[in-house]
């Protein structure tokens, strides 16, 4: 569980999650009043605040598409936090800008805030999902409840955070300088994900390996259709059959676990034969 939690990834996720309900909950505290100048009806004040919820909605099933199809969910995040970023620069607008508050740009920035959001919530729990199950755990009901666990508790902190400092802040500066606090938190994430990002190969590496008849350079036999390892690449490996023709090789180092897939015409018993990249 410590460990689960420690890792420098599940900490970026989570401040992912941490940063999109701060931003939600200090708009249930601040935005209403910010829009009273505008004497908007209840109805039309909804929909506003209806507006953002309904594009998460609407574009929550495509960045899980992306995510399935092998997009790197750090960078869907990053992605995210840019939008966030110019979704909050709109909503005051930023105090730096030579303009007032405008009701369709409040309403453009709600737009970008909900697609941003869920750029953010999907790839988090995603991301997190993938690579706890590429760290060593098994992919089970109980990692799925270590992962919910995470996203709940980041989620419930940002949603009791950002309606508590928001409304003080909302006193203190007002809604244009108040937005911004929230800005710079989405800036400390973008250069937390840029890092993870960089780092990710040092944490944890994937490969897939295309199984050649050949002999090694140090002139040991090589599996047919396979490569040795050097050993000194890994400290063990448990190995189990996925199907008839494929085995996935867990290799636990010192950073992480790596997965190779080995694809095989047929099965071999390869439980005391180092394996690693050609």
């Amino acid at each position: 569980m410590l460990k689960f939690w420690l890792h420098p990834r599940t900490l970026v996720y989570s401040l992912s999650v941490f940063t999109s309900f701060n931003y939600i909950g200090f708009n249930q505290t601040t935005l209403e009043p910010h829009l009273r100048s505008f004497n908007l009806s209840g109805f039309l004040l909804g929909m506003l605040f209806a507006l953002s919820g309904t594009v998460y909605a609407l574009t929550a099933p495509a960045w899980g598409w992306l995510c399935d199809k092998k997009c790197n969910p750090l960078s869907l995040s990053l992605m995210g936090c840019s939008i966030n970023i110019f979704s909050l620069l709109l909503i005051g607008p930023a105090p730096f800008f030579p303009i007032g508050p405008q009701i369709w740009i409040v309403i453009i920035s709600l737009i970008f805030m909900g697609l941003g959001l869920g750029c953010k919530l999907v790839c988090a729990f995603t991301g997190t999902l993938q690579d706890t199950v590429n760290r060593g755990l098994p992919p089970d009901l109980s990692t799925y409840g270590l992962v919910s666990s995470m996203i709940a508790s980041s989620q419930s902190l940002g949603a009791f955070i950002g309606p508590s400092i928001g409304g003080y802040l909302y006193d203190e500066l007002g809604f244009r300088k108040a937005s911004m606090t929230l800005m710079v938190l989405e800036i400390v994430l973008i250069i937390l994900l840029i890092i993870s990002i960089c780092n990710k190969k040092n944490w944890i590496k994937t490969a897939e390996v295309t199984m050649k008849n050949e002999t090694t350079k140090n002139g040991k036999k090589s599996l047919s259709n396979g490569y040795i390892a050097k050993e000194e690449y890994f400290e063990k490996a448990s190995i189990k059959t996925i199907s008839n023709k494929t085995f996935l090789i867990d290799v636990f180092i010192k950073m992480g676990t790596e997965k190779i897939f080995l694809p095989f015409e047929e099965e071999h018993d390869v439980s005391s034969t180092p394996l690693c990249f050609p």
